[in-house]
C-alpha cells in the first residue's frame, strides 16, 4: 500500500506544452494506436472524474508550445480502471449473470471490472461530458454483435438479432421457464434472459471485430490505465 504522503504526489497536477503530451501519448498508447489508428472511443465522464477530484484520475494542465499565457490552457486526464464497478443502469442480478459468461470466456468479470466506452458521441455525452479515451499499454476489449447494451434489452429496446436469437432458443429456455412465450418475455424476465445468454456462445466478441462493432454499442475496455481528452484537445494531438 502506498503511503499518504505518495498518494498526494500522485495526485498533484504536472504541465506539458501539446507537444510534449503528444509524445507522451504516442509512446504510451503506442499498442492502440497501431492497431485501431482510425477508431475514436468516447466517454462521458463525470465532474469527479474529469476534473481530477476522483481516487481514480489526476489531471494533467496542457499549453500551447508557444506558452501564450493568453491562450487557454485545456486539461487531460489520466485515469485507473475501477476494479469493482458497480453498475448504473443494469440491475445486479443481471450484472452478476453476464460476469459468471465472461469468467468462464476469458477468466474476467467484464462488466465489473472494465471500463465502458463507446464510438459515438452522443450516446456517451448522455452520460457524462464526452472524451476521447485511449488506452495506456496492453490492453482488451468485448462487445456484442447482438445488443449495443444489455440495460437496453431489459428496457424494451431490443436488436431484430437478438430477439431472432431468442426465438430461436425459445423451446430450450421454455424446458425451465414455462411462461415465457416469445422473446419479449424472455428480455422481461431476468433470470430467463440470463439463462438464454448463457447458452449464446458468440453473445460478445473478444479482441475481435471492433471495426464492426455498432456506433451505439457498449464496448468494455480492459486496461490499468487511459488517457481521457477533451475533444478540443484530442483535435489536436491526435490528427
Amino acid at each position: 500500500m502506498i503511503s499518504f504522503k505518495q498518494f498526494l504526489s500522485e495526485k498533484v497536477m504536472e504541465e506539458l506544452t501539446n507537444s510534449q503530451l503528444r509524445k507522451r501519448i504516442e509512446k504510451d498508447c503506442a499498442m492502440w494506436l497501431k492497431r485501431y489508428p482510425h477508431i475514436t472511443l468516447f466517454r462521458g465522464m463525470s465532474i469527479e472524474d474529469r476534473t481530477g477530484k476522483s481516487d481514480m484520475t489526476r489531471r494533467i494542465r496542457v499549453v500551447d508550445d508557444s506558452e501564450d499565457p493568453s491562450i487557454p490552457a485545456e486539461y487531460a486526464v489520466i485515469g485507473a480502471v475501477r476494479p469493482n464497478r458497480r453498475p448504473r443502469d443494469l440491475s445486479i442480478n443481471l450484472t452478476v449473470s453476464l460476469d459468471e459468461i465472461f469468467k468462464k470466456k476469458v477468466g474476467v468479470p467484464l462488466r465489473s471490472s472494465s471500463l465502458f466506452v463507446v464510438k459515438s458521441r452522443s450516446v456517451a455525452q448522455s452520460y457524462g461530458q464526452p472524451f476521447v479515451i485511449l488506452p495506456i499499454g496492453e490492453f482488451h476489449f468485448a462487445w456484442s454483435p447482438y445488443m449495443d447494451d444489455p440495460f437496453n434489452v431489459t428496457d424494451g429496446n431490443m436488436t431484430d438479432e437478438l430477439a431472432n436469437k431468442l426465438e430461436e432458443l425459445l423451446p430450450r429456455i421454455q424446458t425451465r421457464f414455462k411462461n415465457v412465450r416469445n422473446a419479449d418475455d424472455v428480455a422481461d424476465d431476468e433470470k430467463a434472459l440470463a439463462y438464454a445468454f448463457s447458452m449464446i456462445p458468440d453473445l460478445y466478441e473478444y479482441d475481435t471485430g471492433l471495426n464492426q462493432a455498432n456506433r451505439n454499442s457498449e464496448i468494455m475496455l480492459v486496461c490499468d490505465k487511459y488517457y481521457a481528452l477533451p475533444e478540443s484537445l484530442a483535435d489536436k494531438l491526435l490528427s
